[in-house]
């Protein structure tokens, strides 16, 4: 892994946990950017191989317990919107468009922000190109939680699904990049 992308944090982002892709395919700096205001941890970047490009998004919601405003989730809300805006606008230029987005959303799936402001789904069959809204398919999305939880809160013996994949009809194809989601785990030996 020789491959970085990174941007720096507004200073008043809250703790400084930026995004970061490390990678062993070559990263094109010069489209790597922070979407939304300088304080939302979302970074994107490209990695281009054998002629496909793929737009990747890295990010770190808000957490559950610092969420800001009175409504639950508002802060969550925000990484949505960023984050489904610029893949809309990705596809709607490029309906086969190659998008992945992943991080800790600080979410489950089936949350609102995940569900209904990013529109991600565990239906594959509704992930397809041209759909509107455009929908992308969350490899973790109906999941069953003692195979597939991300976070094990002890205290409350409560598991969930904070970390997720999402990607769009086009990395469901057979062109460009590809993504096989029946080979998705999460390895949680001794959870």
């Amino acid at each position: 892994y020789e491959h970085v992308a990174m941007k720096e944090l507004a200073a008043n982002a809250g703790r400084f946990m930026a995004p970061c892709v490390i990678s062993k395919l070559p990263l094109d700096s010069a489209r790597t950017r922070l979407l939304g205001k300088n304080n939302l941890r979302v970074l994107e970047t490209h990695v281009v191989a054998n002629g496909a490009d793929l737009t990747l998004v890295a990010s770190h919601w808000t957490s559950q317990l610092s969420d800001d405003g009175s409504k639950k989730g508002s802060g969550r809300d925000k990484y949505a919107h960023v984050i489904f805006d610029e893949y809309a606008g990705i596809v709607a230029a490029k309906p086969d468009a190659d998008f992945l987005v992943c991080g800790d959303f600080n979410d489950d799936p089936e949350s609102d922000a995940v569900a209904n402001v990013l529109h991600v789904t565990g239906d594959r069959a509704a992930v397809v190109s041209g759909a509107s809204p455009p929908r992308l398919y969350g490899l973790l999305s109906g999941k069953p939680l003692d195979r597939f939880s991300t976070i094990y809160y002890d205290r409350e013996r409560k598991a969930s699904i904070f970390d997720q994949i999402a990607v769009s009809p086009g990395m469901l194809d057979d062109r460009g990049w590809g993504c096989d989601p029946d080979t998705v785990t999460v390895p949680t030996d001794g959870m």
